[in-house]
């Protein structure tokens, strides 16, 4: 079978402009409409005019858009014959209607689009429309009502109805709150050593060349601080240089402490728990050292939970319900273990005996601000936020007295208030016009409110500090 290289978009389309000649012929009267021809002679005016135009020259290629004498004619034309103003820059001068007809067709026809057509009309319209990925519409007149769009609903008026969603956005700021866990530890060692470090990257990277480069450089910026006698830093570096290049303590400001501190033991131990990411979760903590206050964040332990709610163990099934208390256990166990691990690598902690131990005696202290603290957070910002509040709130204490042995603690609560507004943005729609889209949001501000609280150890807080400002004390109450 011959193959048809025509293709298949024009393999069953129609006749299109193509004359029947032998029906035209039978005819002596008709007319022909099909394609626009005339039947008479162009004017011979208008065919002097074109053969001057040849002869003086005007035979090439002109502008794509059209003769500029000749939009200026078609601008003038339109303004006499509608009374409106075209710009020059939105006529164009195509060869022929067909052509210009086509190319508007397949710029604004996406496929399936419906095209309304009222017949009879010219028959390239369906084809124009069809090669465009368009569905013509026919839409039927009749001579006997004037070729008028009937408007009266008996149903062959075709009303088609499109929507569209339109959807823009717009950036603006708003606060973020996020819950992180933080493990806080004193001992009476090393208390006048102050270093930080934080996960390096090196640890747990597969050893290849480019972790090679790695270690090699921070090891040569080490060395050359360690070298810099220019500074007030007294760091020297040690001899386990995978140590110092590893746990990266470089802002340490005691170098007798912290020798004391990291033992060769404890340098050892520290490096086997940064490697160790199989059994372990290998260098995922940050530590900081500030005197006598350990603090040890873990990635870990702050995406762990740690409660223990004998409710999240209820199964209908005893093997699920054992199942999952033992899986809990563990991973209990095993966050928690790794987070104190850093601490528990240094055996000078584990040898440094307390102040009470030592003397065994009550020793006479004061709640801190981290406890202070705890116990505004332990009862909620709904205490102490302030009423135009509509986020989260951060709770910060302070300590404005204490009297009979009860503390009097200020609340900061710090949150942010909302306002709605609305924007309006221009978005371009499908049916070849810009809407105006709302977009609402909230504008946030910020927002503060100070109350108190009385803290008390072991005993009722005195009704002499009951005063009327102070009317949440009895909520707020609490023992440590």
């Amino acid at each position: 079978m011959k193959r048809n290289y025509i293709a298949k978009r024009f393999q069953n389309a129609g006749s299109g402009l193509t004359l029947d000649t032998e029906a035209l012929a039978k005819y002596k009267d008709i007319i022909d409409l099909s394609i626009g021809d005339t039947d008479f002679i162009t004017d011979e005016g208008i065919i002097n005019a074109a053969f001057r135009d040849a002869k003086a020259g005007y035979t090439r290629y002109g502008d794509p858009k059209g003769d500029p004498e000749l939009i200026d004619a078609v601008c003038r034309a339109w303004q006499e014959d509608f009374e409106q103003k075209l710009p020059h820059d939105h006529v164009l001068v195509s060869a022929s209607s067909c052509l210009g007809m086509a190319l508007v067709m397949f710029s604004i026809l996406d496929p399936g689009d419906e095209v309304i057509v009222f017949s009879p009309y010219f028959p390239m319209y369906r084809t124009q429309i069809e090669l465009a990925g368009g569905v013509c519409v026919d839409v039927p007149t009749y001579a006997s009502e004037d070729y008028a769009i009937d408007a009266d609903g008996n149903g062959r008026r075709r009303t088609v109805t499109r929507t569209q969603t339109l959807s823009a956005s717009v950036n603006k700021p708003y606060p973020k709150f996020s819950r992180d866990r933080l493990l806080i530890y004193g001992n009476d060692a090393a208390p006048n050593l102050n270093f930080s470090r934080s996960p390096s990257g090196l640890s747990n990277a597969e050893e290849g060349f480019v972790t090679s480069i790695r270690k090699w450089f921070t090891l040569r910026d080490l060395k050359e601080y360690s070298e810099n006698l220019d500074d007030d830093s007294d760091f020297t570096l040690m001899s386990n240089h995978e140590f110092e290049t590893l746990f990266h303590a470089k802002n340490r400001d005691n170098e007798v402490e912290f020798r004391l501190l990291f033992t060769s033991l404890a340098q050892e131990q520290m490096l086997e728990l940064l490697k160790d990411d199989e059994i372990g979760y290998g260098d995922d903590f940050t530590f900081i050292k500030r005197g006598k206050i350990n603090l040890l964040h873990s990635k870990h332990l702050s995406g762990s939970s740690l409660s223990t709610d004998p409710e999240i163990f209820h199964d209908w099934d005893f093997d699920s319900a054992h199942l999952n208390f033992k899986n809990f256990n563990e991973n209990y166990f095993k966050n928690l273990y790794f987070s104190l691990a850093p601490l528990l690598a240094i055996p000078l902690y584990q040898q440094t005996r307390t102040y009470k131990d030592i003397y065994k005696g009550e020793i006479q202290s004061q709640p801190s601000s981290w406890e202070h603290e705890a116990i505004a957070n332990y009862y909620g910002a709904v205490y102490f936020k302030h009423e135009s509040s509509i986020t989260e709130n951060i709770l910060k204490t302070q300590l404005v007295e204490m009297r009979d042995g009860v503390s009097k603690v200020r609340v900061t609560a710090n949150g942010f208030g909302g306002k709605n507004r609305v924007d309006y943005e221009s978005v371009w729609g499908g049916d070849g016009r810009f809407h105006r889209v709302p977009i609402r949001w909230v504008e946030y501000f910020p927002v503060e409110r100070k109350s108190y609280m009385y803290v008390s150890e072991n005993s009722p807080v005195p009704e002499s500090l009951a005063h009327s400002d102070q009317k949440l004390w009895r909520n707020i109450y609490a023992c440590i």
